[in-house]
């Protein structure tokens, strides 16, 4: 008798503690922020964040083969923030975003492409922002 209570009792003990660590876990993989990417009406492309926890974040603008050509990182204080990128600088081709904090990473793709125009007789050439 004293053998299967022993029993139950270590079988009770490791069930509740293998739910605890997968409840644990669970916690672990929450997303810890939300973030918006966006061309705005200027043609700049804009990033607005949200966090969800009190950590630092950072934004990276890269080329495709990894090199960065910018990065801005936001104070563990700062819940919300947004930045306005402008990419009248840049080649045609495309780039990415990441966006990203000690937990999680997001990344997006845009592509700067040149469109010519012509407005009241002169040619213009635009750089457009295209994100997907």
């Amino acid at each position: 008798m004293k053998n299967s209570v022993k029993s139950f009792l270590l079988l009770f003990v490791m069930f509740v503690s293998l739910h605890a660590h997968s409840a644990d876990n669970n916690i672990m993989y929450k997303k810890t922020f939300d973030a918006a990417v966006y061309k705005a009406y200027n043609g700049n492309l804009r990033v607005n964040v949200d966090t969800k926890e009190k950590m630092r974040m950072g934004i990276l603008i890269k080329t495709m083969d990894g090199k960065i050509l910018q990065e801005d990182y936001m104070d563990k204080k700062t819940s919300r923030f947004a930045v306005s990128y402008n990419f009248s600088d840049l080649e045609e081709g495309e780039y990415q975003i990441q966006i990203f904090n000690k937990r999680e990473s997001e990344t997006k793709t845009f592509r700067i492409t040149t469109q010519e125009t012509e407005v009241a007789a002169k040619a213009k050439t635009v750089k457009r922002v295209v994100i997907y």
